[in-house]
């Protein structure tokens, strides 16, 4: 749903990016997972953290460049 309303306000390109945005978010968890850090950063309060400001910081440099 989330795909189809990108595509319908936003265009194609929009709805293109949202799903490589999805299949990007499941491509790093199953890795993730594989590799076990899902369990260690679940026990590291701190290494969870880091990790999630590494995404947040990802996120705003792609938005910066996108507008």
């Amino acid at each position: 749903m989330l795909v189809v309303k990108n595509g319908i306000r936003s265009g194609s390109p929009a709805g293109w990016t949202t799903t490589f945005g999805i299949l990007g978010g499941t491509l790093l968890h199953s890795v993730i997972s594989v590799l076990g850090l899902s369990m260690v950063m679940a026990q590291s309060a701190t290494l969870f953290q880091f990790i999630k400001m590494i995404l947040i910081g990802l996120w705003v440099r792609l938005a910066l460049e996108e507008g």
